[in-house]
Protein backbone atom coordinates (compact mmCIF):
# COMPACT_ATOMS: atom_id res chain seq x y z
CA UNK A 1 0.00 0.00 0.00
CA UNK A 2 1.46 3.14 -1.15
CA UNK A 3 0.97 6.07 1.61
CA UNK A 4 0.50 9.79 0.43
CA UNK A 5 3.49 11.95 0.99
CA UNK A 6 2.16 13.81 4.28
CA UNK A 7 3.71 17.09 2.21
CA UNK A 8 1.24 16.69 -0.10
CA UNK A 9 -1.40 16.33 2.07
CA UNK A 10 -0.79 19.23 3.89
CA UNK A 11 -0.81 21.22 0.85
CA UNK A 12 -3.95 19.94 -0.31
CA UNK A 13 -5.21 20.83 3.44
CA UNK A 14 -4.24 24.34 2.96
CA UNK A 15 -5.10 24.76 -0.67
CA UNK A 16 -8.84 23.43 0.07
CA UNK A 17 -8.75 26.07 3.10
CA UNK A 18 -7.68 28.82 0.63
CA UNK A 19 -10.05 28.13 -1.45
CA UNK A 20 -12.95 28.38 1.19
CA UNK A 21 -12.03 31.64 2.76
CA UNK A 22 -11.79 32.66 -1.05
CA UNK A 23 -15.32 32.12 -1.52
CA UNK A 24 -16.80 33.38 1.53
CA UNK A 25 -14.48 36.85 0.45
CA UNK A 26 -16.21 36.69 -2.68
CA UNK A 27 -19.78 36.50 -1.59
CA UNK A 28 -19.34 39.26 1.23
CA UNK A 29 -18.78 41.18 -1.55
CA UNK A 30 -21.62 39.95 -3.71
CA UNK A 31 -23.43 40.47 -0.83
CA UNK A 32 -22.53 44.18 0.11
CA UNK A 33 -21.61 45.61 -3.33
CA UNK A 34 -22.64 43.77 -6.15
CA UNK A 35 -26.51 45.40 -7.25
CA UNK A 36 -28.55 42.40 -7.27
CA UNK A 37 -32.34 42.62 -6.72
CA UNK A 38 -32.74 44.01 -3.64
CA UNK A 39 -35.70 41.19 -2.51
CA UNK A 40 -33.31 38.42 -3.66
CA UNK A 41 -30.57 39.77 -1.52
CA UNK A 42 -32.20 40.11 1.36
CA UNK A 43 -33.82 36.33 0.68
CA UNK A 44 -30.29 35.40 0.36
CA UNK A 45 -29.25 37.07 3.43
CA UNK A 46 -31.90 36.04 5.72
CA UNK A 47 -32.92 39.94 6.13
CA UNK A 48 -36.31 41.17 6.37
CA UNK A 49 -36.33 42.61 3.44
CA UNK A 50 -37.01 46.63 1.86
CA UNK A 51 -40.53 45.15 0.58
CA UNK A 52 -41.92 44.73 3.59
CA UNK A 53 -44.41 47.43 5.50
CA UNK A 54 -45.19 48.13 8.90
CA UNK A 55 -49.11 47.64 9.55
CA UNK A 56 -48.85 50.80 11.06
CA UNK A 57 -47.20 52.77 8.04
CA UNK A 58 -50.36 50.99 6.47
CA UNK A 59 -52.47 52.92 8.53
CA UNK A 60 -51.13 56.02 8.11
CA UNK A 61 -51.54 55.13 4.38
CA UNK A 62 -54.78 53.95 4.30
CA UNK A 63 -55.72 57.23 6.30
CA UNK A 64 -53.51 59.96 3.96
CA UNK A 65 -54.02 58.65 0.74
CA UNK A 66 -56.95 56.24 0.73
CA UNK A 67 -59.84 58.40 2.36
CA UNK A 68 -60.24 55.78 5.37
CA UNK A 69 -61.42 58.01 8.49
CA UNK A 70 -60.17 57.03 11.85
CA UNK A 71 -61.58 59.64 14.30
CA UNK A 72 -63.68 59.28 17.73
CA UNK A 73 -66.91 57.25 16.10
CA UNK A 74 -65.55 56.29 13.21
CA UNK A 75 -65.92 52.54 12.24
CA UNK A 76 -63.62 52.63 9.56
CA UNK A 77 -60.84 51.21 11.78
CA UNK A 78 -62.82 48.13 12.42
CA UNK A 79 -63.65 47.71 8.61
CA UNK A 80 -60.51 48.07 7.26
CA UNK A 81 -58.82 45.68 9.88
CA UNK A 82 -61.99 43.17 9.40
CA UNK A 83 -60.92 42.94 6.15
CA UNK A 84 -57.20 42.47 6.47
CA UNK A 85 -57.34 39.74 8.62
CA UNK A 86 -59.08 37.91 6.62
CA UNK A 87 -56.97 38.69 3.93
CA UNK A 88 -54.07 37.18 5.81
CA UNK A 89 -56.38 34.31 6.73
CA UNK A 90 -56.68 33.32 3.42
CA UNK A 91 -53.22 33.82 2.69
CA UNK A 92 -53.86 37.17 0.48
CA UNK A 93 -51.23 39.14 1.96
CA UNK A 94 -48.38 37.32 4.25
CA UNK A 95 -47.61 38.78 7.70
CA UNK A 96 -44.44 38.06 9.96
CA UNK A 97 -44.10 39.20 13.59
CA UNK A 98 -41.90 39.25 16.26
CA UNK A 99 -43.23 36.22 18.74
CA UNK A 100 -44.47 37.55 22.31
CA UNK A 101 -42.93 35.90 24.66
CA UNK A 102 -42.25 38.23 27.40
CA UNK A 103 -44.14 39.62 30.03
CA UNK A 104 -42.29 43.02 29.30
CA UNK A 105 -43.19 43.75 25.80
CA UNK A 106 -40.40 45.93 24.85
CA UNK A 107 -38.15 42.38 24.86
CA UNK A 108 -40.19 41.18 22.02
CA UNK A 109 -37.85 43.66 19.87
CA UNK A 110 -35.54 41.51 20.52
CA UNK A 111 -37.09 38.29 18.69
CA UNK A 112 -36.37 37.16 15.36
CA UNK A 113 -39.32 37.80 12.58
CA UNK A 114 -40.58 34.97 11.39
CA UNK A 115 -43.63 34.21 8.82
CA UNK A 116 -47.20 34.57 10.86
CA UNK A 117 -49.57 31.33 9.96
CA UNK A 118 -52.45 31.82 8.12
CA UNK A 119 -54.47 30.24 10.28
CA UNK A 120 -53.08 32.76 13.58
CA UNK A 121 -55.48 35.27 12.32
CA UNK A 122 -58.72 32.66 12.95
CA UNK A 123 -58.68 33.73 16.47
CA UNK A 124 -55.98 36.97 16.58
CA UNK A 125 -56.84 40.40 16.02
CA UNK A 126 -54.75 43.45 15.06
CA UNK A 127 -53.78 45.86 17.95
CA UNK A 128 -52.70 48.92 17.16
CA UNK A 129 -53.69 51.38 19.78
CA UNK A 130 -50.33 51.89 21.74
CA UNK A 131 -48.52 51.61 17.86
CA UNK A 132 -50.46 55.00 17.16
CA UNK A 133 -49.99 56.69 20.89
CA UNK A 134 -46.50 55.82 20.71
CA UNK A 135 -45.58 55.78 16.72
CA UNK A 136 -43.70 52.88 16.86
CA UNK A 137 -44.42 49.53 14.93
CA UNK A 138 -43.22 47.34 17.73
CA UNK A 139 -46.44 47.93 19.46
CA UNK A 140 -48.17 47.05 16.11
CA UNK A 141 -49.08 43.61 16.81
CA UNK A 142 -51.90 40.60 17.30
CA UNK A 143 -53.98 39.83 20.36
CA UNK A 144 -56.91 37.55 21.07
CA UNK A 145 -59.69 39.35 22.69
CA UNK A 146 -61.45 35.96 23.30
CA UNK A 147 -58.38 35.30 25.54
CA UNK A 148 -59.36 37.43 28.34
CA UNK A 149 -56.78 36.57 31.18
CA UNK A 150 -54.05 37.44 28.56
CA UNK A 151 -54.52 38.62 25.02
CA UNK A 152 -51.32 38.58 23.91
CA UNK A 153 -50.50 34.92 24.87
CA UNK A 154 -49.35 33.48 21.71
CA UNK A 155 -49.70 36.95 19.35
CA UNK A 156 -46.79 38.79 17.94
CA UNK A 157 -45.67 42.14 17.63
CA UNK A 158 -44.03 44.53 15.80
CA UNK A 159 -46.02 43.08 12.74
CA UNK A 160 -45.35 43.46 8.52
CA UNK A 161 -46.73 42.39 5.83
CA UNK A 162 -45.26 42.29 2.24
CA UNK A 163 -45.74 45.70 0.56
CA UNK A 164 -46.51 44.66 -2.38
CA UNK A 165 -49.61 43.35 -1.35
CA UNK A 166 -50.79 45.14 1.55
CA UNK A 167 -50.84 48.15 -1.48
CA UNK A 168 -52.70 45.66 -3.74
CA UNK A 169 -55.07 45.28 -1.20
CA UNK A 170 -55.72 48.39 -0.27
CA UNK A 171 -56.53 49.63 -3.56
CA UNK A 172 -59.15 47.39 -4.46
CA UNK A 173 -60.00 44.12 -1.91
CA UNK A 174 -59.95 46.58 1.01
CA UNK A 175 -62.98 49.17 -0.09
CA UNK A 176 -65.22 46.00 -0.62
CA UNK A 177 -65.39 46.36 3.71
CA UNK A 178 -66.31 49.44 4.09
CA UNK A 179 -69.66 49.66 6.27
CA UNK A 180 -68.98 46.19 7.13
CA UNK A 181 -69.04 46.32 11.04
CA UNK A 182 -72.24 48.98 11.47
CA UNK A 183 -74.81 46.26 10.96
CA UNK A 184 -73.33 43.64 13.20
CA UNK A 185 -72.79 45.71 15.53
CA UNK A 186 -76.57 45.59 15.84
CA UNK A 187 -77.07 42.17 15.72
CA UNK A 188 -74.22 41.64 18.12
CA UNK A 189 -73.13 44.63 20.55
CA UNK A 190 -71.12 42.82 23.08
CA UNK A 191 -69.10 41.55 20.07
CA UNK A 192 -66.10 43.36 18.61
CA UNK A 193 -63.98 40.54 17.77
CA UNK A 194 -65.89 38.32 15.68
CA UNK A 195 -64.46 34.56 15.41
CA UNK A 196 -63.73 33.77 12.12
CA UNK A 197 -64.12 30.05 12.75
CA UNK A 198 -67.58 30.11 12.21
CA UNK A 199 -68.86 29.62 8.94
CA UNK A 200 -71.01 33.01 9.01
CA UNK A 201 -68.46 34.97 9.05
CA UNK A 202 -66.15 33.06 6.64
CA UNK A 203 -68.98 33.71 3.87
CA UNK A 204 -68.89 37.44 4.48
Amino acid sequence: MIWPDPKEVGWGILLAGLILLLGKMVWWFVANYIRIPSANKYVLLGLAGPDRMGILEFYKVAKDNHGWNFENGSLDYDDLFYGLRKAGMYGDIRFWGKPHHHAFEDLSGDEVSVQIAAAHWLDYDFDLRDAIAADDNLYARSCNKQDLEAPMRGGFADIHADGAELCRWLETTANTYRGHTKPRMRQLPRVSSPNLHTEEHLTL
